[in-house]
């Protein structure tokens, strides 16, 4: 299970109940929660495991499209798009290709000096060699210090927040495809869902308690567009034969409080309510067979 690490409490209960031929089997869920840009990882994640996997449920949302708050990159985000970065992003980068050069000639130098005869029996070379390293450590804090005074960030600009969630998307869409195809050619059962959030407009009535503790205006814009490439991409994955799922609407129904921060994370009960609906897409698209 890739995703809501919260489900799975509930879930391995339901999965019995639910499926009378797995009443008496042993279940273990194997928790790959990551907190975000989760493709092209969850593809490879599956990969490795395939053998020891049964069933394969991804619990995708927000986190996947919408990056960088906390400096969450996917391994092939592009980072040479200038519209995807706010002003001081190239500094940042500039700082990375420093702290990288710098290890590679401490690293060289390290290489080179373990290679001189008596290198390690001089106590002369010894102090020449650490003050050099303590040189290098500096430098690197250093740098590392200045990466993380200047947080590359989202902003309200329309440009900015399209072309990062474009990107994100096209990363997202492209191996959530992969890792289908290979479950399938694999006879692997799996589902891959879009687990409902507080940004999506009219998905869940909602009190001013639950507004006040699930509401943060200042991210609701790229959210929403986040949303909508989910939905689009759910939409032509399934046109390709893939089982992903929208479970946007879920809450229309629940007005008590579900939400418990301004991302997309459940209580209890909002847990619940998902487990039910993941199961029943299980039952009507015949998803897990005896």
């Amino acid at each position: 299970m890739s995703g809501n690490e919260l489900l799975q409490s509930n879930f391995e209960k339901e999965l019995k109940k639910n499926f009378k031929f797995l009443a008496d089997k042993k279940i273990k869920i194997l928790p790959f929660a990551l907190p975000a840009g989760k493709q092209p990882q969850q593809y490879f994640i599956n990969s490795f495991f395939l053998d020891s996997i049964d069933l394969v449920i991804n619990i995708d949302g927000r986190n996947d499209l919408v990056t960088g708050e906390n400096n969450y990159f996917p391994c092939e985000y592009p980072l040479s798009s200038e519209v995807l970065f706010s002003q001081n992003a190239f500094n940042k980068i500039d700082i990375i290709g420093e702290l990288v050069v710098y290890r590679k000639l401490f690293a060289m130098f390290t290489r080179s000096w373990q290679s001189l005869p008596f290198s390690s029996k001089s106590v002369f070379l010894f102090f020449v060699w650490h003050q050099v390293k303590k040189t290098a450590d500096q430098i690197v804090l250093s740098k590392i210090t200045d990466i993380k005074k200047m947080e590359i960030t989202p902003t309200s600009n329309k440009t900015f927040c399209d072309g990062r969630i474009q990107s994100s998307a096209g990363i997202y869409e492209r191996f959530t495809l992969l890792q289908g195809k290979l479950l399938q050619k694999m006879n692997k059962p799996y589902l891959f869902v879009i687990q409902p959030n507080q940004y999506v407009l009219n998905s869940k009535p909602m009190g001013s308690v639950e507004k006040q503790i699930a509401i943060d205006e200042s991210v609701a814009f790229r959210t929403r567009e986040a949303y909508k490439q989910l939905e689009s991409i759910s939409s032509r994955l399934r046109k390709q034969n893939i089982h992903s799922y929208p479970l946007f609407d879920i809450f229309k129904n629940h007005p008590e409080p579900l939400y418990v921060d301004r991302c997309c994370h459940l209580n209890f009960q909002g847990n619940i309510v998902m487990t039910d609906a993941i199961v029943k897409l299980l039952k009507e698209k015949n998803i897990l067979k005896q």
